[in-house]
């Protein structure tokens, strides 16, 4: 007859040895699925994994694996949200790829590489930082200032480049009233820049590209308008002129100063030195609607030294006609464009200018000379600006 101890004895081990069955069945399972013959295969990872940062994109490479099993790869971004696949066979001895469409923010890459039987590798991870518009948006484009023509060329003037900018491209009508993209491109250190072959009083265009050091990929402005079209000598044929009685020397009277004739004392407006005020009243006979817009005017002188001292110069341009008598002219004329200038000796050709106006009619006053023994001399009065209407 069992006694109670040997019973007790009996129970325990029966039920030691009944733990024992589940708990190697349960190791089994645990075995055969997350063990495999031989220990766990873990291909080769990605190592050395590089990024270069473009404007919205960051590139990756890393050497391929020389473990000949590793077969592909796969990389993870924005929280693994994202990925792409790719296989080793396509590249020879470096991996090469654009994560595209990105944001200027941070973002963490992961790799992964596979061999055929789907075994994953251990994680290679790297950080970068892509730069996008509102990077962009922190940098300063150049400033317009002034185009003029040269023939068929025009010259462009724009502030000096500002931080990280690399380049300035154009975009003009040429001469066959043709948008064009110039090719060459501004320097960061030049203020002056020749489109050839352009179209003149039209507007141009342009923008600058931007450069971080650690950067890829150029990133350009928008296309900026110019403030004011291209300048030119405006088209004087058809003018009429007409001046202050009594001031004229000879014949050479005031409308020589716009006949295109620069130069030859035939072709000068000669003008008395003792007359008090001296007023040339001009009409362009443009239509309304497509009056000029003057930026200024240049002066063709006499080489003698007497004759090309001339001070107290006003010029103004209006839509009315103006008086070449008008003896209360300064009260009358209204606002110049040029106020009370100088043609100094040594000044040659010289361009004065002042805020842009439209107009129909012209004044050109000279009311004080220096010196007391010449007459004046202007061979031609070279007005630059351009027809708005005509710009675009």
């Amino acid at each position: 007859m069992m006694n109670m101890k040997t019973l007790k004895t009996s129970i325990f081990a029966a039920t030691f040895a009944l733990a024992a069955l589940v708990s190697c069945t349960s190791q089994d399972d645990i075995y055969k699925e997350f063990v495999k013959d031989g220990g766990l295969i873990y291909p080769a990872k990605a190592a050395d994994v590089k990024s270069e940062t473009g404007f919205n994109k960051v590139t990756l490479s890393w050497l391929i694996p020389k473990d000949p099993s590793v077969k592909s790869a796969r990389v993870y971004w924005d929280n693994k949200t994202d990925s792409i696949d790719l296989n080793y066979s396509d590249f020879t001895d470096t991996v090469k790829v654009s994560i595209v469409d990105l944001d200027d923010r941070s973002y963490t890459f992961s790799i992964v590489n596979f061999d055929k039987l789907g075994n994953r590798s251990m994680t290679s991870e790297l950080t970068a930082t892509p730069y996008g518009k509102n990077w962009l948006s922190t940098h300063e484009e150049r400033q317009f200032k002034q185009a003029w023509a040269d023939g068929t060329t025009a010259t462009v003037q724009l502030t000096e480049a500002t931080t990280e900018m690399v380049a300035t491209k154009f975009r003009y009508k040429n001469l066959d009233g043709e948008w064009v993209e110039y090719g060459p491109r501004m320097t960061p250190r030049e203020v002056n820049f020749k489109l050839p072959n352009a179209m003149r009083g039209k507007y141009i265009q342009f923008c600058s590209g931007f450069l971080p050091s650690d950067g890829r990929d150029t990133a350009w402005m928008d296309w900026t308008k110019s403030t004011v079209p291209v300048r030119y000598p405006l088209d004087t044929k058809g003018w009429t002129v007409t001046a202050t009685d009594g001031i004229i020397v000879g014949n050479r009277t005031a409308d020589k100063l716009f006949d295109g004739v620069k130069s030859g004392d035939n072709n000068a407006f000669f003008c008395k030195k003792n007359a008090a005020v001296k007023i040339v009243a001009v009409d362009t006979h443009a239509e309304e609607g497509h009056y000029p817009t003057f930026q200024s005017f240049t002066a063709y002188l006499s080489a003698t030294m007497g004759y090309r001292i001339v001070q107290n110069v006003y010029i103004y341009v209006g839509d009315k006609p103006y008086d070449p008598n008008d003896k209360n002219w300064k009260a009358n004329f209204g606002t110049p464009m040029v106020n009370n200038t100088t043609y100094w000796w040594g000044d040659v050709n010289p361009n004065r200018g002042g805020q842009l106006t439209e107009g129909r009619y012209i004044a050109y006053v000279i009311s004080g000379v220096r010196g007391k023994n010449f007459d004046i001399r202007i061979y031609e009065l070279e007005p630059w600006g351009f027809i708005l209407s005509d710009a675009n």
